[in-house]
């Protein structure tokens, strides 16, 4: 099973430290069952990231952008390239800024394992300031209004939440796909959604497509701080 985490930085270099510290040395993706592989696309940082994930992890696959490619741009070169080179068979949204469960990956492993390729798993989210505290557990879409709202958002983690969740889209945070969805419904509208809301559209147009919208709460992760990516731009 060959499995791409990918995700697009842009300066934010501490947070990339920890992601990868996180990745590499915490949960030990290059000593797991699955084949991993970490797709980095560097929209051309001032802040030495790029020289820093060369000498610390060359394992990582890093890209280069133009600076113009924000978050849908840079996933979805960071996809292309995990599939037409790589062949991976499941792509991971991933983002600098969270951390995973210890048990993440070892969980992912077994539901990939169990689960059919026409459903898109997504992760619970917690609060990194109360562990306690969801952040997401995927979303619902109304298509009357044309708003959506996520499910759990500022709850207290308990019971309603230990199972999961059926949505209309998720997050890119721990958001993971077969390669079979892209290649039905196509790559992430960064034309319409360069920074926000390329995620919930993706993941909705699957769903759509007939494609299974889980948030499981085995999937666990940390969100810890996202506004750090867009202030520099």
């Amino acid at each position: 099973m060959k499995i791409a985490i990918t995700f697009p930085i842009f300066n934010g270099l501490n947070y990339t430290k920890q992601c990868l510290t996180n990745l590499f040395a915490d949960r030990k993706i290059d000593n797991l069952e699955a084949e991993y592989s970490v797709v980095i696309v560097d929209d051309n940082s001032t802040d030495g990231s790029w020289e820093w994930i060369q000498k610390n992890y060359p394992q990582v696959k890093l890209l280069k952008g133009t600076g113009d490619l924000w978050w849908g741009g840079g996933i979805n070169k960071a996809v292309n390239y995990a599939l037409d080179e790589l062949k991976s068979d499941f792509i991971i949204w991933w983002n600098n800024d969270i951390i995973a469960d210890e048990n993440y990956f070892s969980n992912l492993y077994n539901l990939l394992k169990n689960t059919d390729n026409r459903t898109i798993l997504g992760a619970k989210i917690y609060y990194a300031h109360d562990k306690e505290m969801v952040w997401s557990m995927g979303g619902i879409f109304n298509s009357t209004s044309g708003f959506k709202v996520m499910n759990a958002f500022g709850e207290k983690d308990c019971e309603k939440f230990s199972g999961p969740f059926t949505c209309d889209w998720l997050t890119g945070m721990g958001t993971v796909t077969h390669r079979s969805v892209y290649e039905t419904i196509g790559m992430i509208d960064d034309h319409n959604f360069p920074q926000y809301h390329g995620d919930s559209d993706f993941t909705l147009r699957a769903k759509k497509a007939g494609y299974k919208i889980i948030a499981h709460p085995d999937l666990k992760n940390i969100q810890r701080h996202f506004q750090h990516r867009f202030k520099t731009r």
